[in-house]
């Protein structure tokens, strides 16, 4: 890797980690007058971000997404909602609101992701084509070569074969298979933001609301 690659990475991976630090921060709940209101808004965000690596992530590798981290985003953004309406244009709740926004885009993002985008016709297209390329070259070759080396080429040919398809299948969801994406910025951003909050949050350790009646987590498939 040379240098100029390595400085690339660098300022692209610290972009992304000054990005979520603005997205993620609850020090965006400061600038709330209500001490009560601010601490519950900073327990909430935490709870979000909890919930997006704890909830969110198992399902988008499911393709499906969780209603927990929908739960704590509406709690957040209606706080903003109320401080807008009630002191007249609050800087506190248009930050709020904001920040709102930029997490709903960045969710959506995932979520986007996370969709299949080749076709289950298109998969098994593919492996109709390889099932015929394999018993033309064995067919091919068979009087061609000696049974060793026929058998080689075939058996070669299917290892690559299935290994491509593998390999399509394993980018088409980025969230599961053996590349998939773990949410390390989002965890580590979490590790940084959790110790500023004080007081029991309002989750459990997996981001599912605590003690809320008539709440249920619940998964749906990504359309």
């Amino acid at each position: 890797m040379t240098f100029i690659t390595i400085v690339a990475v660098t300022v692209v991976v610290a972009g992304a980690l000054a990005y979520n630090r603005r997205v993620w921060r609850p020090r965006q709940a400061d600038l709330v007058g209500d001490p009560q209101l601010r601490d519950t808004i900073r327990r909430q965000v935490v709870c979000y971000a909890t919930s997006v690596v704890h909830q969110d992530w198992p399902a988008m590798s499911r393709r499906r997404v969780s209603s927990v981290p929908t739960y704590w985003a509406t709690l957040v953004r209606d706080a903003g909602v109320r401080l807008v309406r009630a002191q007249g244009g609050s800087t506190a709740g248009e930050s709020l609101v904001a920040r709102d926004g930029e997490r709903a885009t960045a969710r959506q993002n995932r979520l986007g992701e996370a969709r299949p985008t080749v076709p289950n016709a298109l998969d098994w297209l593919m492996l109709a084509t390889v099932v015929v390329l394999l018993a033309v070259l064995g067919a091919a070759t068979q009087a061609a070569v000696e049974t060793r080396i026929h058998v080689t080429l075939v058996v070669a040919a299917a290892i690559l074969f299935a290994a491509t398809l593998l390999l399509i299948s394993d980018l088409d969801q980025p969230y599961a298979g053996a590349m998939r994406r773990d949410p390390t910025q989002t965890e580590f951003i979490l590790n940084q933001i959790a110790p500023q909050v004080r007081g029991p949050l309002p989750c459990d350790r997996t981001g599912r609301p605590a003690g809320v009646s008539g709440f249920r987590a619940t998964t749906a498939p990504l359309s």
